[in-house]
């Protein structure tokens, strides 16, 4: 018999009754999606990057939790939605559907991951992919690299993906520099941590336009928005206050307002089995939080979602405050900077 691999720790949090998170991955075609090879594709290129995939969790006879080995039916793991037709576009529809499965366990008595997809078109997207996979499969990290391996680059299929990537440091620079980030990341550790006891214990927040306070939010329906970036802005921003890149995080604490998680993607366009992808976004869902949010870099595009508490928090209301927000940052960004160097030209205007 095959050795069965141990569940870990983190895992069997994540699949326990206080905890079970799922990660939705929705992917948008830029032409209709015909899938007739999508088992075969499932079978040859999704299912061999994580025996994972092909695997359940089950206790062995000491009451341990394993990874073991099945036989995948993979129709099980395919859905294909209906709905209703002569509609234009079926952005509601779409919105729907991803509030109904988010609210869904997935069964742990078969591989704990499925994917929809939607043959209707919306406002941004021809087709679309949603990817649920249940978070004891992995981290937000190794899941997004599977499926990263999944995908191709229209320009040249043959050719890796790229990632953005900061300038390499030399000499001495090169050794202040990881000498700096490695004290950061310390201190950051040492005070994340403390942080993160206190809350799981003794602190709470406030109720608040973004967090409920209900029991068992993580039950509850949510709406799943997002709005893009220039990736440019962000960079002309960053330049001209003199910021730092934020590093990947990920908080699910019951008593916490919000999660955030954010991660790179790639620069140049990519497609999904034939499909080009016109953009991308992922989200945590089934957490303990009213709001939760992601961020993903995607050809020069920053996408930010926003998985939020239905009936609780206005989506729309939300997108619209944040990128009324990032514009008045990017344009007080921009002045300040002119301020720097033509500081006399300004004071004679005022």
């Amino acid at each position: 018999m095959e050795e069965e691999e141990p569940v870990s720790p983190t895992g069997q949090y994540l699949s326990s009754s206080v905890l079970n998170v799922t990660v939705l991955v929705v992917f948008e075609t830029s032409i209709p999606i015909d899938d007739s090879q999508a088992i075969a594709a499932l079978q040859s290129i999704f299912l061999p990057i994580n025996p994972r995939f092909s695997s359940i969790m089950v206790r062995d006879e000491h009451g341990v939790q394993k990874w073991r080995k099945v036989q995948v039916k993979l129709e099980e793991h395919l859905k294909v939605p209906v709905f209703p037709q002569g509609l234009e576009q079926y952005d509601e529809c779409l919105q729907d559907y991803i509030t109904r499965i988010s609210m869904e366990p997935l069964p742990f008595r078969k591989p704990l991951w499925d994917v929809s997809v939607i043959k209707y078109p919306t406002s941004t997207a021809a087709g679309t992919f949603v990817f649920r996979l249940h978070h004891a499969l992995g981290d937000g990290y190794s899941l997004m690299a599977a499926l990263f391996s999944c995908l191709k680059r229209v320009d040249d299929p043959s050719l890796p993906l790229t990632f953005p990537s900061s300038k390499p440091r030399r000499g001495w620079d090169s050794f202040l520099g990881f000498a700096q980030e490695l004290s950061y990341a310390c201190v950051n550790t040492i005070r994340d941590f403390g942080w993160s006891l206190m809350k799981s214990s003794v602190m709470e927040d406030s109720v608040s336009a973004i967090r409920s306070g209900v029991p068992f939010v993580e039950s509850r329906p949510i709406n799943l928005s997002y709005f893009e970036l220039s990736l440019d802005d962000i960079k002309t921003i960053k330049k001209n206050v003199n910021g730092v890149a934020s590093h990947c995080m990920l908080k699910t604490l019951t008593n916490s307002s919000l999660a955030i998680s954010n991660m790179i993607g790639p620069m140049e366009q990519v497609e999904i089995i034939g499909h080009p992808v016109s953009g991308f976004h992922f989200m945590m869902v089934r957490a303990p939080q009213s709001l939760t949010m992601t961020i993903v870099s995607y050809m020069q595009k920053v996408r930010v979602a926003m998985g939020a508490e239905k009936g609780f928090i206005d989506s729309s209301l939300l997108v619209s405050c944040m990128k009324k927000s990032f514009e008045a940052i990017y344009e007080a960004s921009v002045v300040d900077k002119e301020n720097q160097f033509y500081p006399h030209e300004h004071e004679k205007e005022i």
